[in-house]
């Protein structure tokens, strides 16, 4: 087996990559990458070589886990605002001209949508909730001044 089994060219070549991939790293990650020499860079140059395909590897696989788990959050209630519904959560809701002040009783999938109980026989879409009374206020104030600009 040869002394030497990169290249300079592989050397340099894993070196940038090195640089790309890692230039997040810890300053004695690099300081230790820069002052190795000879045998000790080349068997440092040969450890990332190897590892870095594996690597790669278990990055794409994490990025699909988290691809999946994402659709999966995605499809959950959400308020008017954009915030997760939970039960036992705080909400808002305009009720005959009145701000409505509840804590989510039950949440269930009807058809098409999502529906939030409060107390007994109240439900609610929950696109017609909002996770704080500022948040509603500031909806129906965006709505009145988009009716106005109309």
């Amino acid at each position: 087996m040869s002394d030497q089994p990169f290249t300079d060219e592989e050397i340099a070549e894993l070196t940038r990559l090195w640089n790309n991939l890692f230039s997040v790293c810890d300053d004695s990650i690099t300081t230790l990458t820069y002052k190795a020499h000879g045998p000790a860079r080349r068997k440092l140059l040969y450890a990332i070589r190897t590892t870095l395909p594996r690597l790669l590897d278990e990055r794409e696989e994490m990025v699909k886990k988290i691809e999946r788990l994402q659709a999966i959050v995605d499809k959950l209630p959400k308020t008017a605002d954009g915030v997760h519904v939970t039960p036992a959560m705080e909400l808002w809701v305009r009720q005959d001209g009145e701000i409505l002040h509840f804590w989510a009783t039950c949440i269930n999938f009807v058809n098409d949508g999502w529906l939030v109980q409060y107390g007994s026989y109240d439900w609610y879409t929950d696109e017609d909730c909002y996770s704080s009374e500022e948040a509603l206020l500031a909806a129906e104030a965006a709505q009145a001044k988009e009716a106005d600009d109309a």
